[in-house]
């Protein structure tokens, strides 16, 4: 185009230079788009359209390929794209940019089609990868561990793939950061949703994930089992002369997501949301080429997520300093099985909060803490109509707190300390099929405040060489007792005063030889044997287990003082006087091995 024609001052000059740019003017747009990190691409050098021998346009069928892939780059924008048709693929693979936004974009994969097994692959359909070597982003040096950072994945539609968004590859000390996954749909995913390595100050927040094999996986580190399956790998930074510290603060949310997980192809135990870490020992470590250590996660927030799962609801491991509060849990599967939990921690998980979450139904407990998980707190929350215990603590260690939830018809009981130390307070608990409180296995706990109605067994069990403090709690129509110390000689128990009505063998029992049932906290009976000037003579019955009866009496409107202590089942008040009104009663302890049942007492005796 000879330019000197256009710009040559008739009447079309100035519609030339707003409506038209000249060779020269777009070399050095060029310039300045480059200075500011942004990059021209050409969609036919990343994806094809091929046809066949009729003209007919081919669909992808099975490919081990990439349609987009980007690496050292800043400041890239994927925007209203569509991919579709591929299977067994990345569609989209990023690494190493600064700056990466995909917004309304639809991915509309045909895994439901594909009969290729890739069951030990993880293929994401938008993967953030490392940036490491050849394996992992072929032609894409320099390699040097470039981490993803500063990512936002928003309004996209992820249907009929196998993974949706995440990673599955890590370079240990070099975390990917900053990374955003809000408000995306994603259905019909056959393995998982959103399945996260190594990220640090994520959000992932207000997604609607339906009929996906598994919800949310974020983890600092593989599992032992994962690091020698399939194509996922850890590495060690290439740059040997730095030294890269690992850190477990991922500062993560996990908010406000509508999740349904079931079984799929691929997955037998759907988990709405996964959250852990590692604890490599030295076997798995020489054999993946990484330090042996402690990857725990640390600072993870899970609110206000809305589950339906078919097994097990919100799973963490080795994660520490974190809350899970507020979310609504519905169990759909129909088959009770031993690890669908609604609510579990497992593996060194400690110093956690429980608080606030609503459970209905379970495939075994609504909440589960396990393998060292102490300095627990399970606050607040709502359970009803699980198949297993409404709340299970099992080898948690000391400082754990059970504290004002609600539960409803627990199969097999209530809350269980196995093997733990917990302090138990301000629970209500109705309908259990078991135990309403179990405390056993060498556990100790302090059992305060709580109100037990119609448990079918024992309101509070304490057994198999435990101990607990009990007081003040209320216990309603027990199907067997009220209170059941049933091992008394391993560890000291105090049962307090607790109000115990209707149950159907006796409030508090005592396993010792010979055996102390009480039918109320007034098992002792005084009577009146006669009052004349020798003095007012009294008698009781024996309580089994009672050594000394402290015997009180009140003159008039006087105060209560004790007068007497005795071992005897008798006692003569030589200084009553006739014509005045006395009133007497006693206390006592009752000590059987090692447990100590307090102020048990018997009726008020009127003398005049």
């Amino acid at each position: 185009v000879d330019t000197s024609l256009a710009f040559d001052g008739d009447y079309m000059e100035n519609g030339y230079n707003y409506w038209m740019t000249t060779v020269d003017e777009f070399k050095a747009m060029l310039v300045e788009l480059y200075a500011n990190d942004y990059i021209l691409i050409d969609i036919h050098d990343i994806a094809r359209e091929e046809v066949d021998a009729n003209g007919n346009v081919k669909e992808y069928a099975d490919n081990s390929g990439t349609l987009i892939r980007i690496a050292h780059a800043k400041n890239i924008l994927l925007d209203r794209v569509t991919l579709q048709n591929g299977n067994n693929l990345h569609y989209v693979e990023v690494a190493g940019v600064d700056g990466f936004t995909m917004q309304d974009c639809n991915i509309y994969g045909r895994d439901s089609l594909s009969t290729v097994n890739t069951k030990n692959r993880s293929i994401e359909a938008v993967q953030l990868d490392v940036l490491h070597d050849e394996s992992r982003m072929k032609n894409f040096g320099n390699y040097d561990d470039t981490p993803m950072k500063n990512v936002l994945i928003t309004g996209c539609t992820f249907k009929d793939v196998q993974r949706g968004v995440g990673s599955h590859s890590m370079v240990v000390g070099i975390e990917f950061e900053n990374i955003r996954i809000t408000d995306n749909k994603f259905e019909n995913i056959s393995k998982t949703a959103i399945a996260v390595e190594n990220y640090r100050n994520c959000d992932i927040s207000n997604n609607v994930i339906i009929n996906s094999g598994a919800g949310i996986d974020f983890k600092n580190m593989h599992s032992n089992e994962g690091l020698g399956v399939g194509d996922s790998k850890i590495y060690l930074p290439n740059d040997t002369k730095k030294t890269y510290k690992y850190n477990p603060n991922v500062n993560t949310t996990i908010r406000n997501n509508k999740i349904t997980v079931k079984k799929t192809k691929y997955t037998d135990v759907p988990t709405a949301i996964r959250v852990y870490g590692e604890l490599v020992d030295e076997t798995t470590a020489k054999h993946a080429g990484i330090k042996a250590g402690d990857y725990y996660v640390e600072n993870v927030i899970i609110s206000n997520n809305e589950i339906s799962d078919e097994a097990i609801g919100i799973k963490c491991g080795n994660t520490r300093n974190s809350v899970i509060t507020n979310n609504k849990i519905r169990y759909t599967g129909k088959i009770s099985a031993s690890t669908n939990y609604s609510i579990s921690l497992y593996d060194n998980s400690t110093n956690n909060e429980i608080s606030g979450n609503e459970i209905t139904g379970s495939g075994r407990h609504g909440i589960y803490t396990s393998a060292g998980c102490s300095k627990t707190a399970i606050k607040n929350n709502k359970i009803t109509s699980v198949n297993g215990n409404g709340i299970r603590m099992f080898s948690c260690g000391d400082k754990n707190v059970i504290s004002g939830n609600t539960l409803n018809i627990s199969r097999t009981g209530g809350i269980v300390l196995d093997n733990t130390n917990a302090t138990i307070t301000n629970n209500k608990l109705s309908n259990d099929k078991g135990n309403g409180i179990a405390v056993q296995n060498s556990s100790k706990a302090t059992i305060k405040g709580n109100t037990i109605t119609k448990a079918s067994s024992r309101g509070i069990s304490v057994s198999l060489g435990s101990g607990a403090t009990i007081e003040s709690n209320t216990i309603r129509s027990s199907g067997l007792y009220g209170i059941d110390i049933q091992d008394p000689k391993k560890k000291n128990s105090t049962i307090g005063e607790n109000k115990i009505t209707s149950s159907k063998k006796c409030a508090i029992h005592i396993a010792s030889k010979p055996s102390v049932s009480l039918k109320s906290y007034h098992p002792i009976v005084m009577k009146k044997k006669s009052a004349d000037k020798k003095g007012a003579s009294l008698s009781f019955n024996k309580v089994n287990g009672v050594n000394k009866y402290c015997i009180y009496r009140k003159i008039g409107s006087g105060a209560w003082k004790r007068i007497a202590t005795k071992s005897t089942t008798s006692y003569v008040d030589k200084n009553y006087k006739k014509g005045k009104k006395y009133q007497y009663k006693i206390v006592a302890d009752v000590k059987v091995n090692k447990v100590t049942v307090k102020n048990i007492s018997s009726n008020i005796l009127t003398v005049r």
